[in-house]
C-alpha cells in the first residue's frame, strides 16, 4: 500500500504496529484537520470496522471501497455465506465482488446474517476446545 498511496498509516489495538488505538480514530482525526481533497478511503479488516469507516466517510462524501473478503467461505458463490445487499442488489463477494462502494453496503443485514449461527459456532468452539473436535 506504502507504495500506491501518498500517504498511509497504520492503527492497531496495542500500538503494536502503527498507532494504539481504532482505525477510526485515526480516519476521524485525518477527516478533522483535512487540508487538502482525500480522493479515496479502502477499508479492509473486520465488517464492524468497515461499517464504521463507511460512515464516517459518507459524512465528508469521500469514495469508500470496503473489501469483504473476510465473509467469504468457498469463493465460489454456491454456499451463499458471503451474500451481501450492495446498492439493493443481491450480490455474492466472492464472484461479484470482493470489493465493494461502502455506501451502498447494507451494513444492517450484512451483520445480522454474520449472526446467524452464533450459537452452533460457540457450541462447535468448546467442542473443539473441550475435546479437540470428538464432541457428539
Amino acid at each position: 500500500m506504502r507504495s500506491v498511496s501518498d500517504k498511509f498509516y497504520v492503527a492497531t489495538d496495542d500500538g503494536s504496529k502503527g498507532r494504539k488505538g481504532l482505525v477510526t480514530d485515526v480516519l476521524k482525526e485525518i477527516l478533522d484537520k483535512m487540508s487538502e481533497k482525500i480522493n479515496i478511503v479502502f477499508a479492509i479488516g473486520p465488517v464492524l470496522m468497515m461499517r464504521a469507516v463507511a460512515e464516517l466517510t459518507r459524512q465528508h462524501e469521500i469514495k469508500t471501497v470496503v473489501s469483504l473478503n473476510p465473509i467469504m467461505v468457498d469463493g465460489t458463490g454456491m454456499c451463499g455465506a458471503c451474500r451481501v445487499e450492495v446498492g439493493g442488489t443481491t450480490k455474492f463477494a466472492c464472484v461479484d465482488g470482493p470489493d465493494f462502494d461502502a455506501h451502498q453496503v447494507d451494513f444492517d443485514l450484512l451483520m445480522k446474517r454474520q449472526k446467524m449461527f452464533l450459537q452452533e459456532e460457540e457450541r462447535a468452539r468448546e467442542c473443539w476446545h473441550k475435546c479437540r473436535g470428538e464432541c457428539k
